[in-house]
């Protein structure tokens, strides 16, 4: 018999002031009815009367003053309210409106880590295919300028722009491999390749790049090439 009963309660949607946990809801106090029978706003009257059930008491769970559920119970013995058990419903409403609280914050920043983890496997994934994407043009540049490079009649005011435009592309492939880089190194798998470097070269290479501009300037500059 008490199947049916649940079943009603379970079924049951209703407003702020309706029925037992919508009293409380709106009152935002425990409250207890002695004779269920009695109630009128109690809409499974002959339901729980059909399973023996009595009484009943409800108390709402609180956030502050904010009502985020109401507990209830039913009792086959006639019982008349008692004070200590209130005061401790209320009590057990404040700590479990505390608990929910807490248990959704937690979820939210589950939640919250899940979304930015899936936002840092995509990137991952657009940047490998990005490097990827941009790579497969140089290579048939830097092929073509290096055959260029190999005409013995080139004038040699073309060879050092041909070989400018090489290093360019052959750096440009480099900083490709720089954001593949970014990946690898958020996974732990970043490998780092020690090389001496010859620092008038480097120079003189960052110099070639900017050639044209400092020409354009009409700019002066002096290189003091002494490193030993």
């Amino acid at each position: 018999r008490l199947e049916q009963f649940e079943a009603g309660l379970r079924s049951m949607v209703l407003a702020c002031g309706e029925g037992l946990p919508g009293g409380v809801w709106s009152t935002r106090k425990p409250h207890w009815t002695p004779f269920l029978s009695s109630l009128d706003s109690f809409p499974l009257r002959e339901f729980a009367a059909n399973a023996g059930v009595q009484a009943s008491c409800a108390f709402p769970i609180l956030n502050g003053e904010e009502v985020i559920g109401v507990m209830e119970f039913y009792m086959r013995d006639i019982r008349e309210p008692d004070d200590d058990l209130l005061a401790l419903m209320r009590a057990l409403g404040s700590q479990i409106g505390q608990f929910f609280v807490r248990k959704r914050a937690e979820d939210e920043v589950h939640r919250q880590k899940q979304v930015a983890e899936a936002a840092n496997r995509a990137k991952d994934r657009f940047i490998a295919v990005l490097s990827h994407e941009l790579r497969t043009p140089l290579t048939p540049v830097l092929a073509a300028v290096t055959e260029a490079q190999d005409d013995e009649n080139l004038p040699p005011e073309f060879r050092s722009i041909l070989q400018m435009v090489a290093r360019n592309v052959e750096l440009e492939a480099r900083l490709i491999d720089d954001l593949l880089d970014l990946t690898r190194i958020s996974q732990g798998k970043v490998a780092l390749h020690i090389d001496a470097v010859d620092a008038h070269q480097a120079l003189e290479h960052a110099l070639a790049t900017c050639e044209s501009d400092i020409e354009k300037k009409d700019l002066h500059l002096d290189l003091a090439l002494n490193a030993s």
